[in-house]
């Protein structure tokens, strides 16, 4: 199994690419858990504020590392990709990221357990929902035994890195907790990825989706990881506004 990852991140992908997707995962969790811990800290409507921009920055970091990364996919077929499932991929990112955030920052480990629990599944019905959007002369066939192990690898770190974050209130346990956040979108993306083979039939076309071009899509990643920094730089300023 570890060579068949393996694998398919060296060989059916953009190395720069994957690099990149790795580092917007880093950078999307530390961002979402200084949010998170800056949250804490906040009362009334600007607890709720900052709520929805974590939830933004969770499900935004989600979809940029899946979609970067997807963008350094080279399989045999041409591909495109749907531009109305690749909205609703971010907004179902967006969305259960948002009934995530307010049980992250609970005061109870249960409830902040649920709530990892909650944002695995954002990072993996997001990458499943993104997969639909992919469209080619073919079919996509499933391995279930790693789209199993995906889902949960990617659903035990974002435990691991949501109870390393409450340890204690301090930066190295952010940027560790953001580490291993990231890891397990990239864990989810790269096992999944692993796990489907795409068949194509010259009997099959392809219908013309508006997500084609290579640089349109590179340019919604990068503006959205723009997005994600521009988040902590708020965080670092609001913080600063508040002591």
């Amino acid at each position: 199994m570890f060579i068949r990852v393996l694998d398919c991140v060296t060989t059916d992908h953009n190395p720069v690419l994957v690099l990149l997707a790795v580092a917007v995962a880093f950078v999307s969790g530390f961002t979402l858990f200084s949010i998170v811990d800056h949250i804490r800290a906040r009362e009334g409507r600007a607890r709720e504020l900052w709520t929805l921009v974590a939830a933004f920055v969770a499900g935004a970091g989600i979809w940029s590392t899946h979609f970067i990364a997807m963008l350094g996919f080279h399989p045999a077929a041409a591909v495109s990709y749907n531009a109305g499932l690749t909205a609703i991929s971010a907004l179902l990112a967006i969305g259960f990221a948002a009934i995530a955030i307010p049980l992250l920052v609970s005061g109870e480990r249960l409830a902040a357990c649920g709530g990892s629990l909650v944002l695995g599944a954002a990072i993996g019905v997001m990458h499943f929902t993104g997969m639909r959007a992919l469209t080619f002369a073919g079919q996509i066939e499933w391995d279930g035994l790693l789209v199993a192990i995906s889902l949960g690898a990617g659903s035990a770190l974002v435990v691991a890195s949501t109870l390393l974050e409450r340890r204690r209130p301090l930066l190295r346990y952010r940027l560790a907790a953001g580490a291993v956040f990231g890891s397990a979108i990239c864990s989810l993306h790269f096992i999944a990825m692993s796990a489907a083979l795409l068949r194509t039939s010259p009997a099959l076309s392809v219908a013309t989706g508006s997500l084609s071009e290579f640089y349109l899509g590179l340019c919604v990643a990068l503006t959205t990881t723009l997005i994600v920094i521009f988040s902590l730089v708020t965080v670092m300023f609001d913080q600063r506004a508040h002591n």
